[in-house]
This record gives C-alpha cells, structure tokens and sequence, in this order.
C-alpha cells in the first residue's frame, strides 16, 4: 500500500500541481472532521490557455490519460476516487482527481515510507 506522500509525489512527477504551492485555482478546502477521519488527495493538472492549439491538444491528451491512470491505480490501493474535468475562470483546463481512504490507525515507518516510492 502507498502512501498520500508517496501517490503525490508520483502525480507531481506526472505534470500535476503540486498542491502544497496551489493558490487554491484548482484545489478546495475540507472541515476539520472530514480531514481527521480520512486521508485526502486534491490534486489536478492544468493545461496553460497561453499554449498553442496542437500544444494544447497534446497536453490535454496526456494529462487525462496520467489522471486516469493514476485513478485506476489508486482504486486497487484501497482509495475512493472522483474524476472530473473542466474549465476553471482563468480558462485553464482542469483534469481533477480527489481521493479519499480512511484514515490509517497504525503509522507507517519511516523505513516503508522510503520503500514505497
């Protein structure tokens, strides 16, 4: 089983936002509860409305491909995932993936945190 960490890391790899630098355009925020009771991913890949149109095409092909495949991935790990795309008021597109799974009730050590990436 992957960690929240280690799933984030690999979708940063994969031209995702990284979600601890977003200034919420793609992200959204969650109640205290929901975050003590489940781990969450909130993450999302943007195509840049300044790129040409066959630049766009091509980016818009991969990232929703990267998306897909990390929510299949995901879905055998245990998480529930939700896809989503669409054009946000900057004229971004947004191929969104929100992941949630219960919170684990025993720590993972730094040692399988390593291996797991």
């Amino acid at each position: 089983m992957r960690t929240k960490k280690t799933w984030i890391h690999l979708m940063i790899t994969a031209g995702a936002c990284d979600p601890s630098k977003e200034d919420r355009r793609v992200t959204q925020a969650y109640s205290a509860e929901y975050i003590d009771k489940y781990e969450v991913i909130d993450i999302a890949w943007a195509i840049n409305p300044g790129l040409l149109d066959a630049d766009q095409e091509k980016q818009y092909a991969e990232y929703k491909k990267a998306r897909n495949m990390f929510a299949r991935e995901m879905r055998k790990d245990g998480w529930e995932i939700e896809c989503s795309s669409y054009v946000n008021i900057w004229d971004q597109q947004i191929f969104k993936l929100e992941g949630k799974r219960p919170m684990h009730t025993t720590p993972i050590s730094p040692v399988q945190e390593a291996l797991s990436i």
